[in-house]
């Protein structure tokens, strides 16, 4: 996503500005507030359908960098021994955490020569 796609709730957010101060300023009967009151209600909808779209953006952008995460953990992930400990499940999250940062471990479970099942990296088991 790029900053550039808020431009347009931007332009919204400035004419609800500017609609509503002229609706604030009315004096009864006022049609021309009437007509600036009823600008910042349509303003106000185009801007609620640009953020659920910029919503939507963001949300399948979060899951796409979520997968890629997933995926260079599972990448560090080697052939290990049988013997090889399996961390217990409260630790487990941390190793999904130093997927995250490109660690091939926490730091501070480093040369523990743990391994962690690949179901988990995926989500799997806990």
């Amino acid at each position: 996503m790029d900053i550039s796609d808020l431009a347009g709730l931007h332009r919204e957010v400035e004419e609800i500005t500017a609609d509503l101060d002229v609706w604030a300023g009315r004096q009864e009967p006022d049609a021309r507030a009437r007509r600036y009151g009823s600008a910042a209600v349509s303003a106000i909808d185009a801007a609620l359908a640009e953020l659920q779209q910029i919503r939507a953006r963001l949300t399948a952008e979060l899951r796409d960098a979520d997968n890629q995460t997933d995926a260079r953990a599972a990448a560090l992930l080697v052939e290990a021994p049988e013997s090889a400990p399996v961390p217990p499940p409260a630790v487990m999250g941390a190793f999904r955490e130093a997927a995250r940062h490109g660690w091939s471990a926490p730091p501070a479970l480093q040369g523990y020569g743990y391994v962690l099942p690949e179901d988990y990296l995926r989500g799997g088991a806990q």
